[in-house]
């Protein structure tokens, strides 16, 4: 590494542990280590030395706000927006969209620069689901939002598309995931009018599913007179799960099966049929039965 020269646009990668991050990154390729040193994860200063040991640059980072949270112990790294601000400056740094960063290249996360502000992303467990609220302050030219989710922080499937609204005031929108995982790593895909696109930051959000104890999720409840459906998210380790409706003496009323997958599954149940009364759909087997309690109102 001594006498290494690097062109414009190119980049290396300094690594404590040479043979684990090849592990992990085989294709990267201008990897150099062992080095005796590594970033801390609370924050601290980095300086770049000239050969005259004199300071070119130097920048203190940080784990907490203004900077960037979704970059500390979540797997994303800071990313550096443009390189002709102040990178002093928290506001030019960004968590980036791809979990363990993009060593040895460029930073993606402000590839293109949209007409649009995102002011905040965030999600916040209910109960198995995910509510999700985002804010923008400026949508000139903007099109819509893919909002994705990842159960390991490296795939992403599109889970909604969302219309902009469009305007220079502020804008508010909202998604409930009822298909959550335990898990969940979202991000939303502005994309403008010419498929110029770019990535939020991401952000993490674990559901209560697990300290349910994978309980069956019943709403509305109470199913009001009008309505014909009911919701239900239920968790099994079986396929083609038997389900069946009782009513409150514990009589069944109805049995039917459906072609579920194993793990967590939201289907709707027509209740259209039903008098007024307390109801309780269960499924399971004789060793372990999982059963919700559910009313059909009378308005």
């Amino acid at each position: 590494m001594p006498g290494l020269i690097l062109k414009p646009g190119e980049y290396i990668v300094l690594v404590r542990d040479i043979d684990a991050f090849r592990a992990q990154h085989p294709l990267v390729e201008n990897a150099y280590g062992p080095f005796a040193f590594g970033l801390s994860g609370g924050g601290e200063r980095l300086r770049l030395m000239s050969p005259q040991d004199c300071v070119v640059d130097w920048i203190d980072y940080d784990d907490v706000e203004p900077w960037p949270l979704e970059a500390d112990g979540l797997g994303a790294s800071l990313a550096f927006c443009d390189y002709d601000t102040d990178n002093a400056d928290p506001a030019n740094w960004y968590a980036s969209d791809k979990l363990g960063g993009t060593p040895g290249e460029g930073n993606q996360v402000c590839s293109f620069v949209l007409p649009i502000e995102l002011s905040s992303f965030k999600g916040k467990a209910q109960g198995c689901n995910v509510q999700l609220n985002w804010t923008t302050q400026l949508e000139e030219n903007f099109s819509h939002f893919e909002l994705q989710r990842s159960e390991d922080g490296r795939e992403y499937e599109v889970i909604k598309i969302i219309q902009g609204t469009g305007g220079n005031h502020t804008q508010a929108y909202q998604y409930l995931d009822l298909k959550a995982n335990l898990k969940n790593y979202y991000r939303l895909k502005a994309i403008d009018f010419d498929d110029t696109y770019d990535f939020s930051s991401i952000i993490y959000v674990k559901t209560d599913c697990e300290e349910a104890e994978h309980n069956m999720i019943l709403f509305p409840n109470p199913i009001a007179a009008a309505q014909s459906q009911m919701t239900v998210k239920f968790y099994t380790e079986v396929e083609n799960t038997l389900l069946t409706i009782s009513n409150a003496q514990g009589k069944p009323i109805r049995k039917f099966r459906i072609p579920n997958v194993k793990g967590w599954n939201t289907i709707r149940v027509d209740v259209n049929d039903l008098v007024p009364g307390t109801y309780f759909l269960s499924y399971g087997s004789h060793t372990k039965m999982i059963s919700g309690r559910f009313v059909k109102s009378r308005l």
